[in-house]
């Protein structure tokens, strides 16, 4: 391993360590509750989480694979649901989810990943967020082995999550 990917590697190893103290503090702080739904990380993000959101603030995490479970599990009989994951359907979902439960945040990860190329995996993932009503979502394009993608995925929802915090709370200030 050449030095550089070991400082990279380091690096990044603090970063998410931070995002995650960070995020846990500002549930400490603010006592917010937590939903997540998720199909691409297949629950992934919901056990991420239970370590940085205490037990009474955790409403748990729902992994939903297809039409049936987004109509039972989720309740969303009523309305149509995509072929493929999108934007507009991960923030609806998250916003769903948020009044469905009541909590304050409500994070969704949806995606579709590809077929391999050169044994590298293609994704576009979509990380629909409600945030105290506030709805907003992040489309990426991320690429590498099932594990680096799903791990990229919570770290990127994670640390969008931290921005949230930032804008609409002074308990992050």
């Amino acid at each position: 391993m050449s030095v550089f990917q070991n400082d990279f590697d380091l690096a990044s190893l603090e970063l998410n360590h931070r995002i995650k103290t960070d995020i846990q503090r500002y549930f400490e702080a603010t006592k917010y509750s937590l939903v997540t739904t998720e199909s691409i990380t297949k629950g992934l993000l919901a056990h991420s989480v239970s370590d940085l959101v205490p037990k009474a603030q955790n409403m748990g995490g729902i992994v939903c694979d297809g039409n049936l479970s987004y109509k039972s599990l989720c309740q969303l009989s009523g309305r149509a649901i995509p072929a493929l994951p999108n934007a507009e359907f991960a923030s609806e979902l998250a916003k769903h989810m948020a009044d469905q439960t009541q909590a304050n945040v409500s994070i969704s990860l949806l995606g579709i990943i590809g077929i391999p190329k050169d044994n590298v995996l293609s994704s576009k993932i979509f990380i629909g967020y409600c945030f105290n009503n506030n709805v907003a979502v992040k489309m990426l394009e991320l690429s590498g082995t099932m594990m680096s993608i799903f791990n990229q995925s919570i770290l990127a929802a994670l640390g969008f999550l931290q921005t949230l915090f930032l804008k609409y709370t002074k308990a992050a200030n």
